[in-house]
């Protein structure tokens, strides 16, 4: 019985420690993730943190993905990335990935920019594969009811 319980430890933080080599989308947490600031309306800084297992293309499709989830969270469906700036940092113990964006939510796509003006919904589903699919309940109404307006 006392083995068991010692092999059910192990298990435990084996997996504890294997879970840490990935990145994934979520919330900033103590591993990293994203995190987003408001600076002003309808503008806004998305940070992602990441791991040395997580390459520069998967932070930017990381970051893209809060992006359109944001816009759509607010009943909108185009942005602009007006800043963005990525890095890679490597410690003897550690490596870190770094990616973060400054965009702001248009009320429509017919506001003139100097900055190509992308589409949440067309984000999404590019980056629903390294998302896992995952999407706010509040976007993914505004996503459903922009696709169905779309089709009628």
């Amino acid at each position: 019985m006392k083995d068991i319980y010692w092999y059910s430890v192990y298990l435990f933080f084996m997996a504890v420690i294997f879970s840490g080599c990935t990145s994934s989308y979520h919330v900033s947490e103590t591993g990293g993730g994203f995190s987003i600031t408001k600076l002003a309306d309808n503008t806004y800084q998305v940070h992602n943190l990441s791991n040395r297992h997580t390459s520069q293309k998967e932070i930017s499709e990381y970051i893209l993905r809060r992006c359109a989830q944001m816009t759509l969270e607010e009943d909108s469906r185009y942005f602009i990335i007006s800043s963005q700036s990525q890095s890679f940092s490597e410690s003897e113990n550690n490596s870190i990935s770094y990616g973060q964006v400054i965009f702001k939510i248009l009320p429509n796509n017919n506001q003139q920019s100097i900055y190509p003006i992308l589409d949440a919904i067309t984000v999404v589903k590019e980056t629903d594969a390294i998302a896992g699919g995952r999407l706010s309940n509040k976007a993914r109404q505004t996503y459903n009811k922009l696709l169905d307006a779309e089709y009628k």
